[in-house]
């Protein structure tokens, strides 16, 4: 179910990614895919194709993250999180994938990286860069702001220089999901 936390605006965007997403192949396919998102038996290799499904993450599901998180997050990633399940959402970042029997099981996989961070770092990852540079990670500094700036944060620079806070790399979630969704259009 979708939150009712984002704006037309965002959910347009929102759904611009998933169709595009969802369009850029003919097939999608897996290799664990949840029952109610299976399509068909699987193939001898283990495989199987698979369908976008309604979210069951709810608004509370959201809270009670945030909760357990200590910060809020954005809402077009709650969007993200409560519009549709997906899978194999590697992409130029790894975004968390939310297949319908665990959908928040990635999100805080990605979450719990923030225990590898140096302390004082106020970053949220919440996915990984896709050439494996280091978490992608919401820059929770300003919590009077939750449309949070996205920041790469390599380990290997900051061994390097103990100042450093991570790389800019998205002004938000938004501008993450339209690079996304414009090479997904690019590429057809």
């Amino acid at each position: 179910m979708i939150t009712k936390r984002i704006t037309h605006h965002q959910f347009a965007k929102l759904k611009n990614f998933v169709d595009a997403y969802l369009s850029s192949t003919d097939y999608m396919f897996a290799p664990i895919v949840p029952k109610d998102m299976a399509i068909g038996k699987p193939y001898d290799n283990g495989w199987s194709d698979w369908q976008a499904v309604d979210s069951p993450v709810t608004d509370d599901d959201i809270v009670h993250v945030e909760q357990i998180l200590g910060c809020k997050l954005p809402p077009l990633f709650c969007g993200y999180l409560t519009y549709k399940s997906l899978l194999m959402t590697e992409f130029v970042v790894r975004l968390p994938q939310t297949p319908c029997n665990a959908p928040l099981k990635d999100f805080l996989s990605y979450a719990n990286l923030r225990e590898t961070l140096p302390n004082g770092i106020d970053l949220l990852p919440f996915g990984y860069d896709s050439n494996d540079a280091g978490c992608i990670c919401f820059d929770i500094s300003n919590e009077n702001h939750y449309d949070y700036p996205i920041v790469l944060f390599d380990h290997t620079k900051f061994y390097k220089d103990n100042d450093y806070k991570g790389d800019l790399v998205w002004q938000n979630f938004e501008a993450l999901l339209q690079q996304i969704t414009n090479e997904f259009i690019l590429d057809k």
